[in-house]
């Protein structure tokens, strides 16, 4: 299957990235899936949009402040690894990669997500830790797939009430926020098991767990005293 994937790439000797050369980049595609993390790439050579069938792509730890609107063609990928670089943001295409069940957005410098990140509906891991937002696009109600959302190192105030449609999640760790309420409708997530939301600025928590939640873990409040909900069940104590 990589032979397919090398013969659909066309190579422009002039296409390089960093110390990189396109040609080098092929040789590196192996079973669908091609890793290019720590290769100090400031951007993404047009060769790379090429790949049409590639399905696992690791660009991680690099230096890429942006993604080309081109990365949109890489319709055949799952698993998508953009941690440790220095994305300022996302092009709105990145809503029509509806193959990714993997998103990796952690340690960088986003400020905020595209309204077109609702559209990826079998994403199941979306890992957002270590960035800048202060808030998340109220279309995260569309990440129906969604199992585990990492929000961990923000800047965020609140969730939106949409999360309570994301109702295949079972993980959330939202903890190092500024978060001053949780919306009622995460009582919503019947499969909900973890919730993390450490160190924000909670005086309560004014949500109903669903009764099916176990295993929910209600941490310590930044600036308030350790609290324990009770509403259909008692939450364990992080």
């Amino acid at each position: 299957m990589g032979e397919d994937i090398k013969s659909m790439m066309h190579v422009d000797k002039e296409d390089s990235c960093g110390d990189l050369k396109a040609s080098e980049m092929l040789q590196m595609v192996n079973d669908n899936a091609l890793v290019l993390s720590g290769h100090s790439l400031a951007s993404i050579p047009a060769s790379l949009c090429t790949l049409t069938t590639l399905q696992r792509l690791d660009l991680s730890r690099n230096k890429l402040k942006s993604l080309p609107d081109a990365i949109s063609s890489l319709q055949g990928l799952t698993d998508l690894n953009l941690g440790d670089n220095q994305l300022v943001s996302l092009p709105a295409s990145v809503g029509s990669m509806t193959s990714l069940r993997y998103l990796n957005l952690m340690s960088n410098s986003l400020k905020a997500l595209p309204d077109e990140l609702g559209s990826l509906g079998v994403l199941y891991r979306l890992g957002i830790k270590g960035n800048k937002l202060a808030a998340l696009p109220h279309t995260i109600g569309g990440l129906t797939s969604l199992v585990e959302l990492f929000i961990t190192d923000n800047l965020l105030e609140c969730l939106p009430a949409e999360i309570g449609r994301c109702t295949s999640l079972v993980k959330v760790q939202a903890s190092f926020n500024r978060l001053a309420t949780l919306p009622a409708e995460l009582g919503n997530l019947q499969r909900l098991e973890l919730l993390r939301v450490a160190v924000n600025n909670l005086s309560e928590v004014s949500m109903a767990l669903h009764p099916r939640a176990k295993h929910t873990f209600i941490p310590r409040f930044h600036g308030a005293p350790c609290l324990q909900h009770q509403v259909h069940r008692s939450a364990c104590i992080a």
